[in-house]
């Protein structure tokens, strides 16, 4: 049996595992981040969270075939170099380079969405699926494309900035500094901005009364709300799910993939969310009279970024 080596790299936590031949994690681990000591302290600890893991797994790192890390950012997938990431604050960041002068073993590193994308990808039951994309809806919105089996990183590494093309002209404020970004619209920040609006307009709704009685609010309480049938919540939430489902209608015009897959914390609402997103990805996309491609929420949770950092070697 063969085994592999991941780390999933998040502003907040790293979350790391070793997983066998068979895409399953044997044993894993995860540490905070704390990004604000800088790179070099940040790759230290992610090379002893790996040799922490290999040790509980029962290993010697001779016996790990390779290691893998998903990053926030744009990534150099043959090299493992980090041109940027904001989440991290790093530029031209080395990780592959260090990891591998610290640890003796070959390191790829890629996109942390895209790692996401390839673990989901190679859990499928279905291996006849080559193309596939994820969207992960939460804080912001990633993006991730399998493309004839492989991972899609784009000609300079930049590509799978899903979260950032342009939904509406000029609409509102995203983090990244441009304006009318999808994730401007469809990511739980966007919606719980909306929220606050919505409790303005509507004093008297749930919206309103959770706020006043918290003092803040998040998506799970919205869709929460929504579900035990308030109208308020239902609107919000509906628009919400227009907006994703926009997001998705472009991704079957451009890409026609035969399966899309939606993470992150709305997976949690699937039942709610799932029916309608399909009905208006079914109504919306250009080639109605084709058969609308499977699109289903993701089955892997916060293992794929770990199965999918893992496997990158093979997979890029």
């Amino acid at each position: 049996m063969k085994y592999f080596a991941g780390i999933d790299l998040g502003g907040t936590t790293i979350k790391g595992g070793i997983v066998d031949a068979e895409n399953r994690i044997i044993c894993s681990k995860s540490i905070r981040t704390l990004p604000e000591r800088g790179f070099e302290a940040v790759a230290e600890d992610i090379a002893v969270l790996f040799e922490e893991l290999v040790k509980s797994s029962g290993l010697e790192m001779a016996s790990i075939e390779y290691l893998g890390a998903g990053s926030p950012g744009a990534v150099d997938v043959k090299t493992g170099k980090v041109f940027f990431s904001g989440n991290l604050g790093w530029e031209n960041a080395e990780l592959g380079k260090y990891l591998k002068n610290r640890l003796g073993k070959d390191v790829y590193v890629g996109n942390d969405a895209s790692c996401a994308a390839l673990g989901e990808f190679l859990c499928l039951e279905d291996k006849s699926i080559d193309s596939m994309a994820m969207m992960t809806v939460g804080t912001g919105v990633g993006f991730g494309l399998i493309l004839g089996g492989h991972m899609y990183s784009g000609a300079t590494y930049g590509g799978g900035e899903f979260g950032h093309t342009t939904l509406v002209f000029a609409g509102e404020q995203c983090t990244c500094g441009k304006k009318g970004c999808i994730e401007a619209y469809a990511s739980f920040t966007a919606l719980i901005r909306d929220a606050f609006k919505l409790a303005e307009d509507n004093p008297d709704g749930r919206i309103a009364e959770i706020i006043k009685r918290d003092g803040m609010i998040d998506g799970k309480s919205i869709f929460e709300a929504a579900i035990a049938g308030y109208p308020d919540a239902r609107k919000l939430t509906e628009t919400f799910i227009e907006y994703i489902g926009a997001g998705v209608v472009n991704i079957i015009n451009i890409l026609d993939p035969q399966m899309i897959v939606i993470g992150g914390g709305i997976s949690r609402s699937s039942d709610y969310f799932l029916p309608k997103l399909i009905e208006y990805a079914r109504e919306n996309a250009f080639c109605r009279q084709v058969k609308l491609c499977d699109i289903r929420v993701a089955s892997k949770g916060n293992d794929a970024g770990i199965i999918g950092a893992a496997r990158l070697g093979d997979y890029i």
